[in-house]
């Protein structure tokens, strides 16, 4: 199976053995644009109803009642395809999808189906499937029950499968590269899309994670499963690698009425970001993350004329947001497993609302003494935390500039953070050199 997909289409056999279908050469069949608009809308049914399908069937047998309208419905839609067409050929990697040589622009809320589906079909190594003439329900059957059993598909050398004479199917590896090598500029608009759909979908579903953890918190209710929080995260982390750019540019969303949950997703992205260029490893950018996001939790408590009052504190104020990292450190102990890496987080959290330095009498004099014992993470994430804080409108003062609030964090609030790790963020965020309060710079490498 070795569809070449870009815009519009034409055939070419391709009889290398193991090959499973013929090639789809883009030019030279001339589909008309409703042949093309109805291929595209049939592909997005094809992967919902697949996706649905490969879910279930690793909990029930194909042959459950409650597989009959979803089958019944993938049927009609690849023997649609097939009279449009003569073939259903879907190729799908990643997020990227297309049937018989069309590129198909997902749907915003079909990509983390899409996402799921190619991920069981890379799970057997294979990167898509086709059919050459009408398929029946017993050979689908037979197809999904496949997908229940553990290990690699065995498949022959002309890409069949045992008990489904009909259906062929592809390498991953062979699909893989036949999508990477196109060069169609269709395509590679397609995938850059792709993607910045995929890391919008990331940030609305951490926002929501949150939201639904404050809320726990507020109502004194069960926390929500933190294996969601840990996906969310590690989608951020690959994200990061997909471009640095785009990925930045999601930590400037911000809503004024609900700045504890924006708070914390954007200190989790620009703690990502700084843990990334430190050359981190996959596990410690997730426990990074993971920590930024939970650093505030303990403001939720707090009443909100509190959080939002302008002017000075008094006293009794001042003590109940002291006590903020201790209620988050109290909120997190609540989570189960209360693991190694739980406890990174925990720790890191309470360690993030401590200054890098202290003010001590030497001498007569007031100086500034590093804090012994802080974490890394602590110290990243106190950073990445007060740059948003700062950047964020509050009730009491308009948000600042990136580069206001990095003059201020430098220069007003120098010992509350590492140097090093403060003029980090600023190569990070704006390219720029901190100057510190008494002239100097700080050279990162």
């Amino acid at each position: 199976m070795s569809d070449n997909p870009t815009h519009v289409h034409g055939r070419t056999d391709d009889n290398r053995k193991g090959a499973a279908v013929a090639a789809v050469n883009v030019g030279k069949r001339n589909l008309s644009r409703s042949q093309i608009q109805k291929i595209a809308a049939l592909g997005n049914r094809a992967v919902s109803t697949l996706f649905m399908l490969l879910r279930n069937v690793k909990i029930y047998d194909a042959d459950n009642e409650i597989f009959a309208q979803p089958l019944e419905l993938l049927v009609d839609t690849i023997n649609q395809v097939v009279a449009v067409d003569s073939r259903f050929n879907l190729q799908a990697v990643g997020t990227m999808l297309a049937l018989n040589g069309v590129v198909i622009k997902v749907d915003f809320s079909s990509l983390e189906n899409l996402r799921a589906l190619t991920n069981a079909f890379k799970e057997k190594d294979m990167g898509g499937f086709a059919v050459s003439r009408p398929v029946k329900i017993d050979e689908l059957k037979a197809f999904l029950n496949l997908f229940a059993q553990a290990g690699k598909l065995q498949v022959g050398d002309d890409g069949t499968l045992p008990g489904t004479v009909a259906i062929k199917v592809g390498k991953y590896r062979l699909i893989r590269e036949s999508l990477q090598k196109a060069t169609d500029v269709e395509i590679q608009k397609s995938r850059t899309i792709d993607r910045k759909k995929f890391s919008m979908t990331v940030y609305a579903r951490g926002i929501a994670f949150l939201r639904r953890f404050t809320e726990a918190i507020a109502h004194h209710e069960p926390l929500p499963d933190p294996t969601a929080m840990s996906r969310i995260v590690r989608d951020f982390v690959d994200l990061f690698d997909d471009g640095r750019e785009r990925f930045l540019g999601l930590s400037a969303t911000r809503n004024a009425d609900e700045y504890i949950v924006y708070h914390a997703m954007n200190s989790c992205l620009l703690a990502i970001a700084m843990g990334s260029e430190l050359g981190f490893t996959r596990e410690q950018l997730h426990d990074l993350g993971r920590s930024a996001m939970m650093h505030d939790l303990g403001m939720v408590t707090a009443e909100k004329q509190l959080l939002d009052k302008q002017g000075s504190l008094t006293r009794e104020e001042r003590t109940k947001i002291k006590e903020f990292p201790l209620i988050t450190a109290r909120i997190l102990m609540r989570q189960r497993p209360l693991d190694l890496s739980a406890l990174k987080c925990i720790l890191a959290a309470y360690e993030a609302k401590m200054p890098y330095a202290r003010a001590v009498k030497r001498d007569g004099e007031v100086v500034h003494e590093p804090t012994r014992g802080l974490g890394l993470f602590g110290r990243i994430v106190r950073v990445a935390s007060t740059f948003d804080a700062l950047t964020s409108a509050r009730p009491y003062r308009e948000a600042f500039s990136s580069k206001m609030a990095l003059t201020v964090m430098s220069q007003q609030m120098s010992h509350e953070f590492d140097p090093f790790l403060l003029a980090l963020l600023a190569h990070i965020v704006a390219g720029e050199t901190i100057t510190r309060r008494d002239g100097s710079t700080v050279k990162l490498f």
